[in-house]
């Protein structure tokens, strides 16, 4: 439930830089919010699902399928990608990441349209 609502943070605020980034009266201070607290949400689920790998809460189905109580420590880490759900989680956060380190070195505002489009696309994946 909860990393329900931290992806749809993360979709909120990948649209929201979005169309931050197409306005010409936003300030590059509100994209650079709106990058980061896209970044957040992602980072937070994030460890939120490696928490519950770790943890063995075999409460969603996800650590469920892919996790156990027998696996070693490094298996149990590479159980976060192990899966289609993972793998773009995976791929959300690196994008997140680098979508903020984008958002403070870019000036051009179509790239930052065109790659929060693309992050928000992978999200909903």
């Amino acid at each position: 439930m909860i990393g329900d609502i931290l992806l749809g943070l993360t979709l909120a605020a990948s649209l929201s830089t979005m169309c931050l980034a197409i306005t010409k009266f936003a300030s590059d201070k509100h994209i650079r919010w709106a990058a980061s607290a896209s970044a957040i949400a992602a980072v937070a689920s994030s460890i939120l699902l490696w928490t519950m790998i770790f943890d063995d809460d075999f409460s969603i189905a996800y650590v469920m399928n892919y996790s156990s109580r027998e696996l070693p420590t490094l298996f149990k880490f590479s159980a976060f990608w192990a899966g289609q759900q993972g793998s773009f989680l995976l791929w959300l956060l690196f994008h997140a990441i680098a979508g903020v380190a984008l958002a403070f070195r870019s000036t051009v505002r179509a790239e930052l349209a065109v790659y929060f489009f693309l992050q928000a696309t992978l999200t909903v994946l």
